[in-house]
């Protein structure tokens, strides 16, 4: 309800105030009562993440799409294939860079997800 503080399995979190209640002091200065919440849960280990939170693999695919972006733009600028360079094998690299394909389309499908939510 409205005015109650967050029960205990949620971690209270700084500058995101959910409800406020207002009154005077006694110089009628006023005073807002506020009730801090993250608005999110903690989920237990393996469910499925609400909204916007994001999972383990949503996380992988995303530093891998950076990481993939920044190799493609060395090559493009510098003519410099860092995947190349760390990788000892051909065939590593080329999986290394088809992972990071599996990772984009995944990273499109995150988009849509988030293209469907209603907006808060």
């Amino acid at each position: 309800m409205v005015g109650e503080p967050a029960p205990a399995h949620l971690h209270p979190a700084p500058f995101a105030p959910a409800t406020a209640a207002a009154h005077e002091d006694d110089g009628g200065f006023p005073i807002r009562d506020e009730v801090f919440s993250t608005g999110m849960a903690e989920s237990p280990a393996g469910a499925e993440p609400r909204g916007r939170e994001l999972s383990w693999l949503d996380w992988v695919a995303l530093i891998a799409l950076v990481a993939g972006g920044l190799n493609c733009g060395l090559i493009a600028a510098v003519n410099l294939d860092v995947f190349a360079k760390i990788l000892p094998h051909a065939a590593a690299t080329r999986a290394a860079q088809g992972l990071i394909g599996l990772a984009a389309l995944h990273c499109v499908v995150l988009l849509f997800r988030w293209g469907g939510e209603a907006p808060d």
